[in-house]
């Protein structure tokens, strides 16, 4: 298990990444324009409930306004971004980064049918969950304070929270037709990339620095 804690400069970003790389927690706390990215898509589930002030997404041609205990899952391959903060208040929320391999071992074990070699699965939402968000505040709480033995209790709480979610919130669907999905960074990867992008000047910015934060090779960007 690892952990990356980085502070953007008024707000707030931790990473807590599983041994196998499979399953990312992300704390995160966004002023207003201190995330801008362009439309883009991950190779994972990125699953985002709102913790604090709303927070929208722009995602399948439709704009989503989140609020606290809401929830949305970004399938793979959906075209989105995200706006974040309002007036003075930051976005508070937690987004979990699951590969799908991570998420089919789950829903096996939860005896939820999915056969990810013939199918993709899919969570219409955005759903709400008063019980996930108190799961996602523990969470991020232990995050936070870091105390001994924290990086246990995340990596439960955060299968908790999964599991919670296919249970009382999240209605799964199917589609036998499998786009292929081009090779780009795991979703977290991409997410503290534009954190970076997003607090370094131009005149600071270097590939081979920047691809060591978020262990990649920079070779990926030639």
């Amino acid at each position: 298990m690892t952990d990356c804690y980085s502070r953007m400069p008024s707000s707030s970003s931790q990473f807590w990444l599983a041994e196998d790389g499979g399953l990312c927690v992300h704390r995160f706390s966004y002023f207003a324009s201190e995330l801008n990215s362009p439309p883009h898509t991950h190779p994972d589930y990125n699953i985002t409930i709102c913790a604090g002030s709303p927070m929208e997404y722009r995602i399948r041609g439709q704009s989503v306004t989140l609020c606290p205990g809401d929830v949305l899952v970004i399938d793979p391959g959906d075209v989105h971004h995200g706006i974040y903060g309002q007036g003075a208040e930051s976005t508070r929320g937690l987004t979990f980064h699951v590969s799908p391999l991570v998420l089919a071992e789950i829903m096996r074990r939860m005896h939820i049918r999915w056969d990810p070699a013939r199918e993709l699965v899919h969570f219409p939402g955005p759903t709400h969950g008063p019980k996930a968000l108190v799961l996602a505040r523990e969470l991020a709480g232990e995050m936070e304070q870091r105390r001994p033995g924290y990086e246990l209790i995340v990596s439960s709480l955060a299968v908790q929270f999964l599991v919670h979610l296919l249970r009382h919130c999240l209605e799964p669907s199917y589609t036998v037709e499998r786009q292929p999905l081009l090779p780009q960074l795991s979703s977290w990867q991409m997410v503290r990339s534009l954190e970076i992008m997003n607090s370094t000047g131009r005149s600071d910015f270097s590939i081979s620095r920047r691809c060591a934060e978020v262990a990649i090779s920079s070779s990926r960007f030639t």
